[in-house]
């Protein structure tokens, strides 16, 4: 009741005042009134003797959660949960448990004042459950509905790098190896976005490479993995990398051979073949 911290300060011309911006629930509030006019001003009426009041306090809502969606499977590590916002919380604690009874607790964090939180500690080839809470001052919402998550590996691209020119007829496509793949799918397309049809989309693959042939000259190929559990569960797809297959090289060392040459305004260069590291002159 010291004032040092103060809600609301304002003159008026009436006996009443409405507070109606930077109350919270569940608090208790004092107040003073001054007078004042033309000569000067009066001293502050006194605040104690009763002259503070107190809000109700507020439940939050129960939070909604908003994903991952609920039973997804192939869950990369790490992933954040999401929930949308709770009305009247001013922050939230997540549990995330082995069980959807929530009595194997593998991690319990309070105090998260955003709508998100990233785990740690999560093992491959586990099924998660988790749910949120929300909380004010004073008061705490129920339990949201639970979600259960499964985390599974996603490979990660070894080599060709990306952009690579390819001369021979065909691509040794790697990749490192994830936990809890006990085999991997391969697609390659001439569409980087996947959307089209594919030259490639094999399953079932044991190791941890792949040989794609029959490439087209002057051709730019995309690739991507993803791994696939021993209970047929698939992880999401790795990054894409792409590759272009560039005419062959006739038996020189060091060569590599691109596409017919265009001079701007001197006609173009009727050779099929322009060698890199070669100067030309015309």
């Amino acid at each position: 009741s010291g004032f040092s911290s103060l809600i609301n300060d304002v003159q008026i011309s009436g006996t009443s005042h409405i507070v109606s911006d930077g109350l919270s629930s569940g608090v208790t509030y004092y107040w003073r009134v001054n007078a004042a006019n033309s000569t000067g001003t009066s001293a502050w009426s006194p605040a104690s003797g009763g002259w503070s009041f107190s809000t109700v306090p507020v439940v939050p809502d129960q939070p909604v959660l908003l994903s991952p969606a609920g039973g997804i499977t192939g869950l990369p590590l790490p992933s954040t949960l999401v929930w949308y916002p709770a009305t009247n919380a001013t922050h939230y604690r997540v549990r995330i448990s082995t069980d959807d009874f929530f009595n194997n607790i593998v991690q319990d964090q309070g105090n998260i004042t955003m709508t998100s939180f990233t785990p740690s500690a999560l093992q491959y080839s586990v099924t998660y459950y988790w749910q949120v809470q929300a909380i004010n001052v004073t008061e705490i919402s129920d339990w949201s509905v639970a979600r259960s998550f499964r985390v599974i590996g996603i490979p990660t691209l070894s080599s060709p790098a990306n952009s690579t020119l390819i001369s021979a007829d065909n691509c040794l496509l790697a990749w490192n190896t994830s936990n809890d793949n006990s085999s991997y799918r391969v697609q390659v397309s001439k569409d980087p976005n996947f959307a089209t049809a594919f030259v490639v989309d094999q399953s079932g693959i044991i190791g941890t490479s792949y040989t794609v042939g029959s490439l087209t000259n002057w051709t730019t190929y995309y690739w991507r993995v993803r791994g696939i559990s021993a209970i047929d569960e698939a992880s999401d797809w790795s990054s894409g990398r792409g590759f272009t297959r560039t005419l062959s090289n006739p038996g020189g060392t060091g060569w590599q051979y691109f596409r017919p040459l265009t001079i701007t305004n001197s006609g173009s260069v009727n050779s099929s073949q322009v060698a890199f590291g070669v100067n030309y002159y015309f």
